[in-house]
């Protein structure tokens, strides 16, 4: 069995309530960090050191989400995490493999009809 956060049944509930959101914020609540965080203390080519525990364990999980907030063109998506005992500001990429691509949160407004 595939390794899963969230389980067919949540997943689909929540690209379904994503899809039909008409709101002004899409606010994704959740435990653990969304995106992906490079713990390494050193920059260069080295061994990532990531949180299996959070997101960054379930890499296809989170993919499938952000593809599909990229393709329905999602707007104004922000994502709240708890537990970690610290504020954070950061930009969630559209893929782990390229942090340097525009954040989701620039992806163009879809028209609200």
């Amino acid at each position: 069995m595939a390794r899963t956060t969230l389980g067919d049944e949540q997943e689909q509930w929540l690209l379904d309530g994503l899809g039909a959101s008409r709101t002004r914020w899409n606010v994704l609540a959740n435990q653990m960090f969304f995106t992906q965080r490079d713990r390494t203390p050193e920059p260069g080519p080295q061994e990532r050191t990531f949180n299996l525990d959070g997101w960054d364990g379930y890499v296809a999980d989170r993919q499938k989400i952000l593809d599909f907030v990229r393709e329905r063109q999602i707007r104004n998506l922000v994502v709240t995490t708890g537990d970690s005992h610290q504020n954070w500001v950061l930009n969630t990429p559209p893929n782990t493999h390229d942090w340097d691509a525009p954040s989701l949160s620039c992806v163009p407004a879809r028209a609200h009809t």
